[in-house]
Formats: structure tokens, C-alpha cells, sequence
């Protein structure tokens, strides 16, 4: 028998369903205006921001030419120094004003800004794995190339390089769109290494190529170790120095040496030189074939031109966060000269009170050299004056 349903009960159903829909429709239309607000108010932050930035740097400026006694011009230098670092906090958490040429060019004038916090921390992280996992891909695939010789399966792995750093480098775009502090030149350099991957790529097979393939397939097995290694460990290190406030949550690995990188990641540095000479021996290597009367081929002379380019470029790099770090100690040692620090033989170090982790502790002076001056969150912390 079919089941049937009185006519009250079929009206009140519809009521409920309408008067349900226009409810939701009203929520609706205020989380629309809303978002407007939200919108509206993002620019107007964003304004305010960027003028209070300007502001910050012009009171420097006069705080310096002004005629304040050293003491309390310190102390003011150190006030904007804060404010500085807490507006370009609040500016992170703004949707990005330019994607950047490279990004508009790929995907059209789009906001790709991530304004949930932990949104971005999770896009972060599925960078890093992206890159791990790709790594250790290459880090196998290159010695199967190199043993099997087909012309098929160099190419299929050199589009596999051409896929992984243009996609990397979109990826990176994003992430420097969403506050992560990706130095300009490992940026560039993942360009080049596309362009390379790519000139590879269309490399005809004959004498010329044979007689280079080796060495750089042997190249790019050596770097996928390099990378892979610099992931693994840095990853760990960055979460100790997030942890301590000493990192921004955005950072990322980097293929280079940064200052970070000193405390417990020098190790690392003979690794990445070793990659330096290698690229410059591919140079070198490039070079002398194009003058040969074989090697009439352009990918040639242009490889060995962007083998150049990033040795030399990864080498100047590396070299200035070296000297930075060297002139930094430097520093340190001078500032506590000027304290007398040598003539007592254990000196204090005062530090925030409400950060326990670095209570006010006696250390001896070799250590206090070491130790220098570092930011910690918004603190800025610095040797004192040592007394016995």
C-alpha cells in the first residue's frame, strides 16, 4: 500500500524548508559583507603599515643625527628596531599586493596569499617533503642512466629535472608570497637550473654529447645527495630555532649556506664546495669541447656559460655568509675588549626575565665570545658589562 501524507504535514514540511533557506540566506549575505569589511580593511592595514614602515625609518634617521646621549639614543634605536619587526609581522599576515612577474605569467594576476596561519605552515611542510621525496627519486634514478645507455631514458630523466625545478620554483613564488625569506639568488639559481635541465634536453645524441654525459650525470647524482642532506638536516635545525624564537615559522632549506646554518651545520660546507669545484670543472670540462671541431652543437657553449654562472655565483654567495659570520665574531670579540672582559675570568650574561630558558647564567669569557649578540622573538639580547 503507498504511504501517504496529509496535507498539513507536507505544508508544514515546505515552511520549515523555506523558512530554514531564508535563514541561511541571510547568514549568507552577512558572511558576504563581511568579507567585504575584511577585504576593505586588508587595504587600508596594508597602507597604514607600509607608512608607519617609512615612519620607523625616518625616526632612525633623526635618532641618529639627533643629539640624544648614547645610552638613550640605544635605547629609541632599539624601540623602532621592535616595531619594525612587528609591523613586517603584521604585513606577513596581509594578502601578498604583487604575485611577481614569474607568477602572473603562469598563473594570471591571482592572489595566492594564504591567510591561515597554520594553512601556510602546512603548505610549508608539503614543500619540503615535495623536494625530499623528489631528491631521493633522483638520488636512484641518476646511476640507473648512467649504467643504461639509451637515449630514451636520458631524456626521460632530464624532463624529470625540467618538471621538478619549474615547479619548484613556482612553489618558492608562493611560498615568498606568504613571508618565507628566500634569498633572491637561490631563487635565480633554481631558474638556471631549469634552463640547464632543459638545454640538456634537447642536446642531440651524437660524439659530443656521449663524451659529457657521464660527468654530468654524475654531477647531478652528487647534488641530489648534497640536497637531500641539507633537507634531512636542516629541517631539524630550523625546528630547534623556531622553537626558540630564533627563526621565522616560514623559513625554509635552501641549497646554500646561511648564517643559521653555523650552529651545528657546518659540516655541511665541505659538501657544498665540493659541488662549487664540481660545477666549475663541468664549466671547464663544457668548454674545452665546444672548441673542438666536433662540438659544433649551441647546448655546449651554453652549458658551460650556466655552469659558470652558477659556481660563480654559489661561491660568492656561500663566501659572504662566511665573512658576515667571521666579522660578526669579530665584532663580539671588540665589544667585549672594550669591557674588560679579559682581566676577570667568569663574567654574566642578563637576559630577558620572562624567557626561561635563558636566565641570567655565569659562563666563562671564551663562552661569552661565542655567544655575541642575537635576536630571540622581539628581544634583543647583548653581552653586558662583566663584573667579577
Amino acid at each position: 500500500m503507498d504511504l501517504q501524507i496529509s496535507v498539513s504535514d507536507c505544508r508544514t514540511a515546505l515552511s520549515n524548508f523555506q523558512s530554514r533557506v531564508s535563514d541561511f540566506e541571510i547568514s549568507f549575505k552577512d558572511h558576504l559583507s563581511m568579507r567585504t569589511s575584511v577585504g576593505q580593511f586588508q587595504v587600508s592595514a596594508r597602507k597604514t603599515l607600509t607608512h608607519l614602515l617609512h615612519e620607523v625609518s625616518e625616526l632612525k634617521k633623526i635618532t641618529k643625527l639627533s643629539i640624544l646621549d648614547e645610552e638613550e639614543c640605544k635605547t629609541e634605536l632599539s624601540k623602532l628596531n621592535n616595531y619594525e619587526m612587528r609591523f613586517d609581522e603584521m604585513l606577513s599576515h596581509l594578502p601578498c599586493e604583487n604575485n611577481g612577474i614569474y607568477l602572473n605569467i603562469i598563473l594570471g594576476n591571482i592572489s595566492v596569499s594564504i591567510l591561515n596561519r597554520m594553512q601556510r605552515i602546512r603548505y610549508k611542510e608539503d614543500y619540503e617533503k615535495f623536494k625530499l621525496r623528489v631528491n631521493l627519486i633522483l638520488f636512484v634514478f641518476a646511476p640507473i642512466v648512467y649504467f643504461v645507455h639509451l637515449r630514451v631514458l636520458d631524456a626521460a630523466y632530464n624532463f624529470f629535472l625540467v618538471w621538478y625545478y619549474c615547479t619548484l620554483t613556482i612553489r618558492e613564488s608562493i611560498l615568498r608570497c606568504n613571508g618565507s625569506r628566500i634569498k633572491g639568488w637561490w631563487l635565480f639559481h633554481h631558474y638556471a637550473s631549469a634552463v640547464l635541465s632543459g638545454i640538456m634536453l634537447t642536446w642531440p645524441d651524437g660524439e659530443c654529447y656521449q663524451n659529457s654525459r657521464k660527468q654530468i650525470l654524475l654531477f647531478s647524482f652528487y647534488i641530489s645527495f648534497v640536497t637531500f642532506l641539507q633537507c634531512q638536516y636542516q629541517r631539524g635545525c630550523l625546528y630547534r630555532l623556531k622553537a626558540l624564537g630564533r627563526r621565522h615559522s616560514m623559513d625554509i632549506t635552501v641549497e646554500g649556506f646561511h648564517t643559521w646554518m653555523f650552529r651545528g651545520l657546518t659540516f655541511l660546507l665541505p659538501f657544498l664546495i665540493i659541488g662549487y669545484v664540481f660545477q666549475l670543472y663541468n664549466a671547464y670540462l663544457l668548454y674545452h669541447l665546444s672548441q673542438t671541431y666536433q662540438c659544433r652543437e649551441w647546448q655546449v657553449s651554453v652549458l658551460a656559460l650556466v655552469f659558470l654562472l652558477m659556481a660563480t655565483g654559489n661561491t660568492l654567495t656561500t663566501a659572504e655568509v662566511c665573512f658576515h659570520k667571521v666579522r660578526h665574531r669579530l665584532g663580539v670579540r671588540d665589544r667585549l675588549r672594550s669591557f674588560d672582559c679579559f682581566a676577570y675570568t667568569d663574567c654574566e650574561v642578563e637576559c630577558p626575565d620572562d624567557w626561561s630558558e635563558l636566565k641570567p647564567k655565569t659562563v666563562t669569557t671564551e663562552q661569552m665570545i661565542n655567544l655575541g649578540s642575537f635576536n630571540v622573538g622581539f628581544y634583543s639580547i647583548d653581552l653586558t658589562v662583566c663584573y667579577k
